[in-house]
């Protein structure tokens, strides 16, 4: 068993080399919850809200970066999906981890990041970026302030999820005690209160379910990697 997360089924997609296919390579067990991404910049930048920064991305064109955890990465992905709605460029610099980015940003090395929510509201609580939206369907209740993509750009919603996952062809009632097993131990407190402490939210889904939201997250995500004609390092 082992807790796959969505770049993980995005992977076959940027490596045709991989030569899987994430819906069926796997038997779903559960999924247990998401983790959602940020924007954030610098406070010295001209800008704190998604919207004014597309309007500073369309009046001087190429002369704007973000980072992300590297090539590939779903923060990478997402910051792609922003630019095609927009209709805007931004010059995209692949760190090697996310470590670095916001550092970078705090500095303004670089002027816009995007990160995983749960560092990003550490330093926009204490002033140093600027959360200017995050992906997750609703807002984050540590930052309330903060808005969704989904606000500007309906529909656009991408946050890392994950799920238990087995080999191909565990047997039903193997998987069924598995799922319950997993079921039990996300109504601790103490894992609600990780993902939680994450901008998270935990949320247990049964097999089959998990099984479908797989499917879809691999298919969305491979739509946006053949449209910005991505590759994987």
């Amino acid at each position: 068993l082992f807790v796959a997360e969505t770049v993980t089924m995005v992977a076959p997609s940027l490596n045709p080399r991989i030569g899987l296919d994430p819906a069926t390579a796997f038997s779903a067990v559960a999924g247990v919850g998401s983790i959602g991404m940020a924007l954030v910049a610098s406070p010295q930048q001209p800008f704190a809200s998604i919207d004014e920064l597309v309007r500073q991305l369309k009046a001087r064109p190429a002369q704007y970066s973000y980072g992300s955890p590297g090539g590939g990465t779903l923060q990478h992905l997402a910051m792609e999906v922003v630019k095609q709605r927009a209709g805007v460029f931004c010059l995209h610099i692949p760190y090697r981890g996310a470590a670095a980015i916001l550092p970078d940003v705090i500095g303004n090395t670089i002027q816009v990041g995007v990160v995983s929510t749960g560092p990003a509201i550490v330093q926009h609580r204490a002033g140093r970026v600027r959360m200017l939206a995050v992906t997750t369907v609703d807002r984050l209740p540590p930052v309330p302030e903060v808005p969704t993509l989904a606000a500007s750009y309906p529909g656009l919603e991408g946050s890392a999820r994950f799920w238990v996952v087995g080999p191909r062809g565990v047997p039903a009632p193997v998987v069924q005690r598995l799922g319950e097993a997993v079921r039990v131990a996300m109504a601790s407190p103490r894992v609600l209160e990780a993902f939680a402490a994450q901008g998270g939210t935990a949320a247990f889904l049964p097999a089959a379910r998990a099984a479908d939201e797989i499917g879809t997250e691999a298919t969305k995500w491979a739509q946006v990697i053949r449209t910005a004609g991505i590759k994987g390092e």
